[in-house]
C-alpha cells in the first residue's frame, strides 16, 4: 500500500484513539439511539455505492454495535459488523464518529482487494437536525490489515443520511 493511501487510515486511528479517551468518562457519548442509515458515495476506483447500516445503541461503554451491507456500482459487495463510536455534546447539533468493521467482500465486476476478509474503518463528521436526523459526510477504508501479501485496499467518500428509529 502506498502512503498516499494509508492517510485515510492513520487519520481515522488518530481520531478513534483522541476519542476513545475522552468517551470511557464521557456520559453524553452513551447513545440509546437505534439508527438505520443510508449513504451514498464513491470509492478510489471511481464506483458509486449505495452503503446501509444499522447502529444500535451502546452496549460496551460508549461502543455501539453496528452491521452494515454496501454494494457498488461494479457489483462489488460489502457486508461486516463491528463497533462504532460517536462524540456529540448534549447542548449542540454537532458529531463525529468512528467505526471498524471486520466483514466479507466480494469484487463482482470490481477490484480484487486481496482476498474476502477486509475491514472497513471509517470517520465521518455531520450534524444532527432539531427532528433527531442526522446528516454526515465521511471518509472509509477497507483492508485486509496485510492478512494477505495482496493489499490494495479501497478508499471512499460518501453523504450520509441517519435516521432514529426510537
Amino acid at each position: 500500500m502506498t502512503n498516499l493511501r494509508r492517510w485515510p487510515f492513520a487519520v481515522m486511528a488518530t481520531a478513534l484513539i483522541a476519542l476513545a479517551q475522552p468517551a470511557f468518562a464521557c456520559t453524553p457519548c452513551l447513545s440509546d439511539r437505534h439508527d438505520l442509515s443510508l449513504s451514498l458515495g464513491k470509492n478510489n476506483r471511481a464506483h458509486s455505492e449505495i452503503y446501509l447500516r444499522y447502529e444500535a445503541p451502546s452496549a460496551l461503554w460508549a461502543f455501539r454495535p453496528v452491521v452494515g451491507l454496501s454494494r457498488s456500482s461494479a457489483r462489488e459487495v460489502w457486508a461486516g459488523a463491528g463497533l462504532m463510536l460517536t462524540w456529540k455534546r448534549p447542548d449542540g447539533p454537532f458529531f463525529v464518529q468512528g467505526s471498524v468493521m471486520p466483514g466479507v467482500y466480494n469484487e463482482g465486476g470490481g477490484i480484487n482487494l486481496g482476498g474476502s476478509f477486509q475491514i472497513r474503518s471509517s470517520l465521518e463528521a455531520g450534524y444532527e437536525l432539531p427532528s433527531r436526523l442526522r446528516v454526515s459526510i465521511g471518509v472509509d477504508h477497507r483492508s485486509n490489515a496485510n492478512t494477505k501479501p495482496f493489499n490494495p485496499g479501497m478508499d471512499g467518500l460518501h453523504l450520509r443520511l441517519s435516521v432514529p428509529l426510537r
